[in-house]
């Protein structure tokens, strides 16, 4: 099965642009669209590695359980991304991928994200 990699943010300098609609270049049905945290980026959520990325210093189970300054500071952090992700809305690549799968060209979106904007853009069985 072939592999179309391709970003609504920004078109690598390494691919050909193909002038058509990209119904035109998959296939009817089969489709399954694997999505991270750039799908999210247009909608004002930051991704983990990208340019301008804050740095990130997980934090373990054991650090959790250990300290209540560490379950302080993990539900603190976790405050600030839920707020930013709260006001976020879907973007064009959120409304796209729900309206192929209502025209029945998607047979399957599976996500890394949490934010819920698949679904607010209409998608369903994310």
């Amino acid at each position: 099965m072939p592999t179309i990699r391709c970003s609504v943010r920004a078109e690598p300098s390494h691919v050909a642009t193909y002038p058509g609609s990209v119904n035109d270049v998959l296939p009817e049905t089969g489709v399954l669209v694997l999505t991270g945290a750039g799908v999210s980026t247009d909608s004002g959520i930051p991704d983990y590695r990208g340019p301008g990325s804050v740095p990130r210093s997980p934090m373990t189970y054991q650090e959790l359980i250990a300290t209540p300054e560490a379950h302080q500071r993990y539900w603190a952090r976790a405050h600030v991304g839920w707020s930013k992700m709260g006001t976020a809305e879907p973007n064009a690549t959120h409304h796209a991928l729900a309206a192929m799968q209502r025209e029945g060209r998607l047979d399957g979106l599976i996500t890394q994200n949490i934010d819920g904007l698949h679904g607010a853009a209409g998608h369903q069985d994310v």
